[in-house]
């Protein structure tokens, strides 16, 4: 067997350390380590080519590891009693209706494998139909239009808190059917769930009663809707769930994991993008000139910007048998990673990959996954994406990015901005 395990590299994913020291690393990964053992036992894989192998081989590599780390029971609960009290008195609040032990078991669609994975896609696949993105068309504009309102007059504005954070929220709201006035709690639990999975509580018990917590307030709200839906079926996704549990293609358990996964994947990846194509258009005024130029430019700046930022930065799976990829072998049961961060700039898929370019070749990068992976929300976020975009396109020349304002999100495996300052010129 071969290790590459270099002296002169020294990287783990969840290791927190400045995006302008990381792109570095990732660059020797490929070029010197393309199959890379991490102190913590995970095996990295960095290149492109390699990693669209592995996503697109589910018989090889398991999606088991993609479940959320932030909702496991953590072992050291078991030996400290008040946070195991803590824990089952959180376990003990869910409706009747909610089978828990059913919940801790149960499977979102990333961590999942076929069959299940096809059980489970064929079902939440039916409110992301093109047809259906279409009609999301005018009232995407429409909230756009809303978050854009006063910006003519405005002396400054802020692209996450303004228009990337609640655009995709009131979407997600929209097609789980939640009901009004409800972006601002599906926010919350959106950030708590993630805060738990890949925050600083990451594998403890306060991250997994911060989970718990979530998984115990959404379903309080759910659970009646679930029922008000088996009586009055609407055109939302709660709605092809309780179709679903009826067939018995679905249980209550896994339909509560699967309307989370939409409402944290549906809000994170989107402010994201949104927010970093702005940036990068501010940080290339070429590019910013030549979208304003020719407009029919911006789904190629927006693929661009989710090529070379990557909102997701790497995924994980778990070796089924023992693969030889890049002259190592990957034993059976390893942890492996994918750095797509590091894939979407691999120079043997994209000319000058370091370089931010509107006019690239569309469709290639792997921030969506790719075959039986591929994000199914993938068209509404880029629809949502080139809207906010494209509708703040005419106001950019009027604004400087205040880039002493600038912040990143404290995390390794999401890269996106926490806060983007638009200041009028003066």
């Amino acid at each position: 067997m071969t290790i590459s395990t270099p002296d002169r590299i020294a990287y783990e994913p969840f290791q927190m350390q400045p995006r302008d020291q990381l792109l570095p690393v990732l660059t020797k990964l490929r070029e010197e380590a393309p199959v890379y053992r991490t102190g913590s036992d995970m095996w990295v894989v960095s290149r492109y080519a390699d990693v669209k192998n592995i996503i697109k081989s589910p018989h090889l590599f398991s999606s088991r590891p993609n479940a959320s780390e932030g909702t496991a029971f953590p072992v050291e609960a078991a030996d400290n009693p008040e946070q195991l009290q803590q824990l089952m008195a959180l376990m003990a609040g869910f409706p009747a209706e909610i089978d828990v032990q059913e919940l801790t078991q149960a499977r979102t669609i990333n961590g999942a494998d076929p069959p299940d994975h096809s059980r489970m896609r064929r079902i939440v696949s039916r409110a992301f139909t093109p047809a259906r993105i279409a009609q999301l068309f005018p009232a995407i504009d429409a909230i756009v239009d809303e978050c854009l309102e006063g910006i003519d007059n405005s002396d400054s504005f802020n692209v996450v808190r303004q228009l990337a954070i609640p655009l995709p929220t009131q979407i997600i709201v929209d097609l789980l059917g939640l009901g009004d006035g409800m972006r601002d709690q599906v926010k919350k639990w959106s950030d708590d769930f993630v805060d738990a999975a890949i925050g600083d509580a990451r594998g403890t018990a306060e991250g997994a009663a911060m989970a718990m917590r979530v998984f115990q307030e959404f379903s309080l709200f759910v659970a009646p809707l679930i029922e008000r839906r088996r009586n009055d079926p609407q055109g939302d996704i709660i709605s092809a769930m309780v179709q679903s549990m009826s067939d018995e293609t679905l249980n209550t358990a896994e339909a509560l994991m699967m309307a989370i996964t939409v409402m944290v994947g549906g809000n994170e990846t989107t402010t994201s993008l949104i927010g970093s194509t702005v940036v990068e258009l501010y940080n290339n005024p070429d590019q910013l000139a030549l979208l304003k130029a020719d407009p029919s430019l911006l789904p190629g700046a927006v693929d661009e910007a989710n090529r070379l930022t990557s909102p997701i930065q790497f995924m994980f799976r778990e070796a089924l048998a023992d693969v030889e990829i890049a002259g190592t072998t990957i034993p059976k049961g390893a942890i492996v990673v994918l750095q797509m961060a590091a894939a979407n700039r691999d120079p043997a898929e994209f000319d000058d990959p370091d370089e931010f370019r509107i006019d690239r070749p569309q469709g290639r990068n792997l921030s969506f996954g790719h075959g039986i992976h591929f994000c199914l929300g993938a068209h509404l976020a880029t629809a949502e994406v080139r809207s906010a975009v494209g509708k703040l396109l005419p106001h950019l020349d009027r604004f400087e990015l205040d880039t002493a304002t600038l912040q990143l999100n404290p995390s390794m495996l999401h890269h996106g901005y926490q806060n983007i300052d638009l200041r009028a010129r003066s």
